[in-house]
């Protein structure tokens, strides 16, 4: 293996260094279309969907042992001490890549089952979230205001490579035209809602509209909603993670739409 790799990377001041330091920074992120994407899983289903990255890289230490997975790309090998500085996640796996961001245009109105995200700052939720709708089939997700980055790199790594299963997209104008005409149902996940999640009907266009688990959907997603659904609690529990709550209306829609 050690034939068929570059010189170990060491210098904070190489340009592949910098290039992944400069991606930490969101504005930078956006400007340029790309992100960095680490960790074994993430990595294989996107390669998996045949996206080429624009660079990998594979800390000394796990080299020989993810080279294979590496190495049609042509790997470049990074000193442990500076692949854990320039990771932004913890405990971070040993491969990395630099991926352009997925760009998806909004479908024709139809039998869509949208995720609508509003006020979700956690990356972790965030990027949970968006694996589970890609699991349980939903076709896209709708990121509101107060939303973190999906390109945040503790998101990245939450949602496993579902950034390339399912599409995300951006809150517009555009975007809520669009909603409003695909999903005649939207459905608000609110702990007072008036309908049990698994009466309401989930066939068709629908959206479901999850908001954080400290302050609920802000007054954007309550103002789209046509329907609150609660998901039943007991021994006294207020609330759920946000995205338990989620996976537990999606897959209550995959159940319905399976038998539609």
């Amino acid at each position: 293996m050690t034939e068929r790799v570059a010189d170990i990377i060491q210098s904070p001041h190489n340009p592949l260094i910098k290039r992944i330091r400069s991606l930490g920074n969101r504005k930078t992120r956006y400007a340029e279309r790309a992100f960095v994407l680490e960790g074994m899983r993430a990595f294989s289903a996107a390669v998996g969907a045949e996206i080429e990255p624009e660079a990998v890289f594979l800390a000394d230490d796990a080299a020989a042992h993810l080279f294979e997975l590496a190495s049609p790309y042509t790997p470049r090998v990074i000193s442990r001490r500076l692949f854990d500085q320039v990771m932004e996640t913890e405990s971070p796996q040993g491969i990395a890549a630099i991926f352009s961001m997925p760009a998806s245009p909004l479908p024709d109105a139809g039998d869509q089952l949208i995720v609508v995200l509003d006020g979700i700052g956690d990356p972790g939720n965030l990027g949970t979230i968006i694996r589970t709708a890609a699991a349980a089939g939903a076709d896209g997700v709708v990121l509101g205001p107060g939303c973190v980055d999906p390109f945040n790199a503790k998101a990245v790594r939450a949602a496993m490579g579902a950034l390339f299963a399912i599409p995300v997209w951006e809150h517009s104008s555009v975007t809520e035209s669009w909603l409003v005409d695909a999903c005649p149902a939207r459905l608000l996940a609110d702990g007072a809602g008036e309908v049990r999640y698994d009466a309401a009907v989930w066939q068709g266009g629908v959206a479901v509209i999850v908001g954080s688990e400290a302050h609920g959907a802000p007054a954007g997603g309550r103002s789209l909603a046509t329907a609150h659904i609660r998901i039943p609690l007991t021994r006294r529990v207020e609330s759920l993670n946000a995205s338990i709550a989620a996976g537990i209306l999606l897959f209550e829609a995959q159940r319905q739409r399976s038998v539609a």
